[in-house]
């Protein structure tokens, strides 16, 4: 999590770190930012990353679940 929050401050967010810190949200059980996160790939993966768009859907699906 500290590495991605450096990365964001001299890189731009890239659709892969996107995904990669909605995944750490969600493995510590952050529903809100998971959430969150997984929405902001969602929108600007544009089919670059199929296993992970399908992935990311899902996991907002059960995510809605659990609230």
């Amino acid at each position: 999590m500290q590495a991605l929050a450096i990365r964001d401050k001299v890189l731009p967010q890239s659709p892969s770190s996107l995904f990669l810190a909605a995944t750490a949200h969600d493995k510590l059980h952050h529903t809100k930012q998971a959430t969150d996160l997984y929405k902001q790939f969602l929108s600007v993966a544009n089919g670059q990353f199929p296993d992970e768009e399908w992935e990311a859907r899902h996991r907002l699906l059960t995510l809605d679940h659990m609230k």
